[in-house]
């Protein structure tokens, strides 16, 4: 009888792990310092953003004809909204290869929709710019991102060269 309960203990916690609904896997790199995991997303708020979001996470790029990749697991990205409350994405000392210089490079333009704590962005094609100067060689397309409380997830293709998936999580200066 022991074991039977023993084996029912078990699985209800097996049960209780598995019914976590953030499927965003926790970043694997060092975080910043003076940053740490938000438990809660405060700049949503009434269908908007209300301050910038950071997150700490792991970019995963693909060139598409070779199908090669390149993961950096400590990449910061940050959502930011403009006088027109539209998305300008901050990819901070981004790379799309293992020899590509990092660079801070900037999405403008992507318009986006907000319910809850749930953030849905869009754009079918938009120009990066870096410090700055537009960029229309590195053209951004297929870009869609979803921001679910603390997780973030974003995919687009740059130069029709590169497919990027980036997933992270908020961050916030420790208190």
């Amino acid at each position: 009888m022991k074991t039977l309960r023993l084996f029912l203990l078990a699985m209800a916690f097996i049960g209780l792990a598995a019914c976590s609904n953030d499927d965003t896997p926790a970043p694997q790199g060092e975080l910043p310092d003076g940053y740490t995991f938000a438990q809660e997303n405060d700049q949503l708020v009434d269908g908007r953003m209300t301050g910038n979001l950071l997150f700490f996470g792991t970019s995963t790029v693909t060139t598409i004809k070779t199908g090669e990749q390149f993961v950096d697991d400590k990449i910061l990205f940050e959502l930011t909204e403009d006088e027109n409350g539209i998305i300008r994405m901050l990819m901070h000392e981004t790379k799309f290869a293992a020899n590509m210089p990092a660079l801070e490079m900037e999405v403008p333009g992507i318009p986006y929709t907000c319910e809850g704590k749930t953030l849905h962005m869009s754009v079918e094609q938009t120009i990066p710019e870096i410090a700055g100067t537009p960029y229309e060689r590195y053209v951004i397309t297929e870009l869609g991102g979803e921001v679910d409380n603390t997780s973030f997830t974003v995919t687009f293709s740059c130069m029709g060269a590169f497919k990027v998936v980036y997933q992270g999580k908020l961050i916030v200066k420790a208190a």
